[in-house]
């Protein structure tokens, strides 16, 4: 599908505009099986995360229609290197100047998702082409010199982002309890980065 079939609708803009609870079924509407974590996020926490400005959420619509191709979650964070093996080159590279650094600003692709009702309308490049060219117009305004994501640690989706200029910086394990039968699950994700 080409650009002009689609439109960027800021989630923020629909708040705005719309009643909340229609904002939340327009939501519904959306499902990405191949990560529930990216669905969950879209229906049970990017309308919180967008009024107490933790983060910005774009929908990416098929023009004319109130059909969700996509979608995008961006933010700022810390990026902390906790792995010693991280090289004093990709430091220096992620500061600018100093090699000793440790921690740095990024700007953060939070979520990441297709609809799977409209899989084969639009490619993950596009959807991170129009995530990233909303970056670099905060770029723009405020600078800034890394893109960072985390993906779960699983081949597909990390040869995705280094297909897409992205290198693999260090690994992170998140620790979670399931709600339903209270054990501890843990999750191993790579973090990415891509200097502006």
């Amino acid at each position: 599908m080409g650009k002009e079939n689609e439109i960027i609708v800021p989630l923020k803009i629909l708040l705005e505009e719309h009643d909340e609870e229609k904002v939340k079924t327009l939501l519904n509407s959306f499902s990405c099986s191949k990560n529930l974590e990216v669905e969950n996020f879209l229906k049970n926490s990017a309308i919180l995360f967008e009024k107490l400005n933790k983060s910005r959420t774009y929908l990416i619509f098929k023009r004319g229609t109130t059909d969700i191709l996509a979608y995008f979650t961006l933010t700022i964070s810390i990026l902390k290197i906790v792995d010693d093996d991280v090289s004093k080159k990709t430091l220096k590279k992620l500061d600018g100047i100093s090699k000793e650094k440790r921690e740095f600003p990024v700007y953060l692709i939070g979520q990441l998702g297709k609809n799977d009702k409209f899989w084969n309308e639009i490619s993950g490049k596009e959807i991170l082409e129009k995530a990233i060219n909303l970056i670099y117009k905060a770029n723009e305004i405020v600078g800034g010199r890394v893109i960072l994501i985390e993906t779960l640690n699983n081949e597909k989706p990390i040869k995705f982002y280094e297909e897409n200029g992205f290198k693999i910086l260090q690994k992170r394990l998140d620790k979670k309890v399931d709600k339903n039968t209270g054990k501890e699950i843990i999750a191993e994700y790579v973090q990415m980065y891509r200097i502006i």
